[in-house]
């Protein structure tokens, strides 16, 4: 009987441990998704001015007066954030064509077919990406409640 308990023993503990690593595994995977989720959120057309004039509602209380004038001023610095990130990516996309226009040379001909297939892959993966949520619905972005916030009580 005693050989019995100890064989199941070890099995319990196997069992256990991949049930462990398995939940772990799960974790880290929705984390990672999570995350992507967020940031294709944030890279948005007005996900920046929504947010930024929803916590200031929020926290400072505004009035719908102070809320009709920094509309504007929010919507003009978004956009100018915006054209700022455009000409990174810019600069960025130059850059990493540079690189790979001085590694070039030193390839075979094999390689460079490679490399060449590899980068059309990534076009393609970039072209067919889609927003990962939806838009929020009605006017202005942020003008509702923010995914897992409650809505702030209306001034007296």
């Amino acid at each position: 009987m005693a050989l019995v308990v100890k064989g199941a023993r070890w099995k319990i503990g196997v069992s256990l441990a991949v049930i462990f690593v398995a939940g772990a595994g799960l974790g880290w995977f929705a984390g990672q998704q999570a995350i992507y989720a967020r940031q294709k959120a944030m890279s948005r057309p007005g996900f920046w001015d929504g947010m930024v004039l929803g916590r200031m509602e929020e926290r400072l209380g505004l009035t719908p007066d102070q809320r009709a004038t920094l509309e504007p001023l929010v919507r003009e610095t978004a956009q100018r954030l915006q054209a700022q990130r455009r000409r990174a990516i810019q600069e960025q996309m130059q850059t990493v064509k540079g690189f790979y226009e001085q590694v070039e040379p030193h390839l075979t001909e094999e390689q460079r077919g490679r490399m060449e297939r590899y980068r059309q892959q990534v076009r393609e993966r970039a072209r067919e990406e889609k927003p990962v949520l939806p838009p929020r619905p009605g006017g202005f972005p942020g003008s509702g409640p923010a995914w897992g916030r409650m809505p702030t009580p209306p001034n007296p």
